[in-house]
């Protein structure tokens, strides 16, 4: 079963009151219960009203949190934010704080300042899925797609049955034009909650648009449109003698090989090894007992930009010798 904190960033609240409040004889128990009942039946104006009149809210972790939540679901997100400020600063163990701190500066729209409250929160605990995907969700918002990706990757290594994140990678890949992916993604998190109205819709439109793309689409592919080819480019036939010929196929041959040989080394580069690096690199950023590895991950991903450069600038010279010979002939 997902957390609270899942889409769109929900914050999560306290279920159960500490031994110590519940053995308490001061009446400060029954009335977080109280707060609790009230937010759980809906009536959040009412917990809301409740809890700002404790005397003693501001120095009680669970009436932070709740009052936090409160706060949230009533859309009064600064007030929100203050009280998970507090709880952060006060209860900093309070992992529940962190995240729920993180999804008001979402709603917020202060998604860089998540980010940094989310790598807090899995510094304290990396095993927090709300933290991972609360994360991915600021990430996306601020288009490091690639990021986002890794994060609700990480939240589900913790949580395998997390259908919201399934369906965060599923919007991204579909963002991406990766319909194959996305439509992965979607049945995973069918899977897991079958009667997703989001789910659902999300796949029915991506179909709808793979059968438009197909219908559209040419079965013997794209013809040529001869009239603008040759208002781009005048070229005339080439009267070759079988000879020729032969040195002619022979010398593009040679040309574009390291064309061909670059292209190869350079696919699964761009495809794997990259992304991978950036993942090892974000994981060392939020993870502070690693950051003595961090030099040696930094010179990995600065050699293999290198490399990809290089490639780059291989496949750019042997290009322009074959526009070059193209010239000449």
């Amino acid at each position: 079963m997902n957390s609270p904190a899942g889409f769109p960033g929900f914050p999560q609240f306290p279920t159960h009151l500490k031994g110590s409040e519940m053995n308490s004889p001061n009446p400060l128990a029954a009335q977080l219960q109280q707060a609790r009942g009230l937010i759980r039946s809906g009536q959040i104006q009412q917990a809301i009203d409740l809890l700002q009149n404790l005397p003693e809210l501001s120095k009680n972790e669970d009436g932070l949190l709740l009052h936090g939540t409160a706060c949230f679901r009533a859309g009064q997100l600064e007030a929100a934010r203050t009280s998970f400020e507090t709880l952060t600063r006060d209860f900093p163990q309070c992992i529940a704080g962190w995240v729920n701190l993180g999804a008001a500066l979402n709603k917020l729209g202060e998604h860089k300042k998540a980010i940094e409250i989310f790598r807090r929160a899995v510094q304290k605990d990396r095993r927090c899925a709300d933290a991972w995907y609360n994360m991915g969700i600021a990430q996306r918002a601020l288009k490091m797609q690639t990021m986002a990706i890794s994060a609700w990757k990480e939240a589900l290594k913790i949580n395998p049955d997390f259908a919201d994140a399934h369906l965060q990678l599923a919007r991204t890949y579909w963002d991406m034009k990766n319909l194959g992916l996305a439509q992965k993604c979607l049945h995973d998190a069918l899977r897991l909650q079958p009667e997703s109205a989001r789910a659902k819709a999300m796949l029915a439109e991506i179909q709808g648009a793979q059968k438009v793309a197909r219908s559209s689409s040419s079965p013997f592919g794209r013809l040529v449109d001869l009239e603008a080819l040759q208002q781009k480019a005048s070229t005339a036939p080439r009267v070759l003698t079988p000879p020729a010929r032969d040195a002619e196929r022979e010398m593009l041959q040679n040309l574009t090989k390291p064309i061909r040989q670059a292209a190869r080394d350079l696919a699964p580069l761009l495809a794997e090894s990259l992304q991978q690096k950036l993942h090892k690199l974000e994981r060392i950023i939020v993870d502070t007992a690693n950051r003595s590895h961090s030099p040696e991950a930094l010179e990995e991903l600065a050699q293999q930009t290198q490399e990809i450069h290089d490639l780059l600038t291989s496949i750019s010279s042997a290009a322009s010798q074959v526009r070059k010979h193209l010239g000449q002939a």
